[in-house]
């Protein structure tokens, strides 16, 4: 209905508006992650990262701000930043899935799979029923394995090559 549109927008001004005071009052209020959750829902996503930035100053442990900070610049594919802060994350909170599996998803796409690896199998031990996390590790287990069969092949094929000019020389 087109008037839920409008009282959906007229709340998140509203919140805007409460949350935005109460970080005038108190800048190290947790306030903050409330007031960024409302601008990145309302599009204002530069406002919303410069909000957690500034927040994350006075609570520099905010595993929630952390994680919304991480998942707006993976969004803007501001990927060095968004491993920055999944990888704290993940340091405060071990046992935080979201951000174990983000910061997964961006390690495979650098190809750092070892990395990825040890994540997950960290995570395993909080998430021991986790179909998903033994899923991926099996996945990448068998890219390792492929990778190093690929690269002995690569090497066999190296030293044939090398050995059969040497002998070409020879003659």
């Amino acid at each position: 209905m087109p008037g839920d549109n409008y009282s959906t927008e007229d709340d998140l001004v509203k919140f805007e508006e409460k949350y935005a005071r109460i970080l005038t009052q108190d800048p190290s209020s947790v306030a903050f992650i409330f007031l960024a959750q409302v601008l990145y829902k309302q599009g204002k996503i530069d406002k919303a990262i410069n909000v957690l930035i500034n927040g994350l100053k006075y609570n520099k442990k905010s595993v929630t701000g952390r994680f919304l900070l991480g998942k707006i610049y993976y969004d803007r594919w501001l990927i060095e930043q968004a491993k920055r802060e999944f990888r704290t994350v993940v340091e405060l909170a071990p046992d935080n899935l979201a951000a174990c599996k983000m910061l997964v998803q961006i390690l495979k796409s650098e190809e750092a799979y070892d990395k990825a690896l040890e994540l997950l199998r960290t995570a395993s031990a909080y998430h021991t029923h986790d179909a998903s996390i033994m899923s991926e590790l099996r996945e990448i287990e068998d890219s390792l394995a492929r990778a190093k069969n690929k690269e002995k092949e690569f090497q066999f094929a190296r030293e044939s090559i090398k050995t059969a000019l040497e002998s070409k020389s020879v003659e």
